[in-house]
This record gives structure tokens, C-alpha cells and sequence, in this order.
């Protein structure tokens, strides 16, 4: 996965922590990623509640949907979670309504995440 890992001593790492590592692994292998959506629900404290990512991505495909794959947990990944990417216009579309997120699934009260600003090396003149 990424060089990154969690640091626990024998505790399960807490899900803020695990998402964390997710979303920064994601916006690591995914170039095209512009930004990522940790969504909340009310039920999110419930162990086998999974960490749910809305993703936007320019270099994925335009379905007019917002469709979500689901994985178990898996080595650092210690909580299951639910993935959907989307492409910039289809955002557009859920900030005004025209496409519906998945049941549960709520924007407005989502964990924001910018890809990350990579910073230059100036030249030497």
C-alpha cells in the first residue's frame, strides 16, 4: 500500500486515523484525484460501520450516477469501507441536485480533503 502506516500499540487504530491513511493512499496511486468526501452518518462511532469516500476524480469514467464499490477490511485498512468515484461534472450534479448520492449519504456533513499541494524545487539562476 503506501510507505505509511499506523503506529498502534496493540489497540485497533481509530477510524479517523484509518480513513486518514486511505484518503492520503488514494490521492498517492490516483493522479487524476482533484478531491476526496469522508461522509459521516449519524451510526459512524458502530465498529462495522465503513469508512465511505466520495471521490472525485477527472480521470474516471462519466455515468450519471454515483455507484459505490465496498471492501472488507484488509492489513492497515482495519475497518471496511464504500467508494465512490466520481467525475467533476457529476459533482456539479450532486452540489445541484440533478444526481442523488447514495441512501445514508449526506455532503453537507462530509470531511472535505484537497489533494495536496506539491511543492517545487526552485531552479538556481
Amino acid at each position: 500500500m503506501s510507505q505509511q502506516t499506523i503506529k498502534t500499540s496493540g489497540a485497533k487504530p481509530s477510524k479517523d486515523s484509518v480513513a486518514e491513511l486511505l484518503i492520503d493512499w488514494h490521492f498517492q496511486v490516483e493522479p487524476g484525484m482533484e478531491q476526496i468526501f469522508r461522509i459521516i452518518s449519524p451510526t459512524e462511532d458502530e465498529q462495522d460501520e465503513p469508512i465511505k469516500l466520495l471521490e472525485v476524480s477527472r480521470d474516471t469514467f462519466k455515468t450519471g450516477r454515483v455507484d459505490t464499490l465496498t471492501f472488507a477490511a484488509s492489513g492497515d485498512i482495519t475497518y471496511p469501507s464504500r467508494v465512490a468515484i466520481i467525475t467533476p461534472e457529476e459533482y456539479e450534479g450532486i452540489r445541484t441536485g440533478s444526481i442523488s448520492m447514495p441512501k445514508g449519504w449526506d455532503i453537507s456533513t462530509a470531511k472535505h480533503f484537497a489533494r495536496p499541494k506539491v511543492k517545487r524545487a526552485r531552479r538556481k539562476k
